[in-house]
């Protein structure tokens, strides 16, 4: 999702200039008027002559932005997010070759149907990671298959027994490169890498 801008928001009763961000679950208000408001949450969307106008639970929320600017975050807020099978780009003609243990709700709704048993059929590589050993194993499966983005699925937070630098550090160091990131679940994220050229 990712769209950003600074708007002029009015949301119970403070105004303020304020960066707007739109991710898949939610708005994220930063500066003067400070919220995280889920997607969910968002009710009638309207476009006024200042900006937008939302309601949220029945409360009002204004974003005052130029008229370009308010056309597509309009368009933003009224489409439906991407799932998580497409932004990890598979499906039924793009399966994905897993290496390690799936067992994240989110992450096995989104291979049902969308999984081989050999890299050769693969459109990805899709490694789950706890363990330094498990990253290892998955960097000989994509060395063998350079072709196919490695995806790499782990957990959040401090509680993460491989984190997002350990990764990124160990593959930029052999050649890969991260080049899109996506929340999995509440508790699992992914960044995906390929071959540097």
């Amino acid at each position: 999702m990712g769209r950003e801008t600074v708007a002029v928001v009015n949301w119970h009763g403070k105004t303020g200039e304020t960066k707007v961000l739109l991710e898949a679950s939610d708005l994220i208000l930063r500066g003067e008027v400070r919220d995280r408001i889920p997607r969910s949450d968002i009710g009638a969307i309207g476009r006024t002559q200042e900006g937008l106008a939302l309601s949220v639970g029945g409360a009002p929320l204004t974003l005052a932005m130029a008229g370009t600017e308010a056309d597509r975050w309009m368009k933003a807020l009224t489409t439906a997010p991407p799932g998580l099978r497409s932004k990890l780009d598979i499906g039924p003609e793009t399966r994905a070759y897993v290496l390690g243990n799936v067992d994240d709700e989110a992450l096995v709704a989104a291979l049902a149907g969308a999984t081989t048993e050999s890299p050769g059929t693969a459109a990805v590589l899709l490694a789950v990671l706890g363990r330094h050993a498990d990253l290892e194993s998955a960097l000989t499966v994509a060395l063998a298959a350079p072709s196919l983005p490695l995806w790499c699925v782990y957990g959040k937070g401090k509680q993460a027994g491989l984190g997002d630098a350990a990764i990124r550090t160990y593959l930029r160091a052999r050649g890969y490169i991260d080049t899109k990131s996506c929340g999995v679940s509440e508790r699992l994220t992914a960044t995906r890498y390929a071959r540097r050229a």
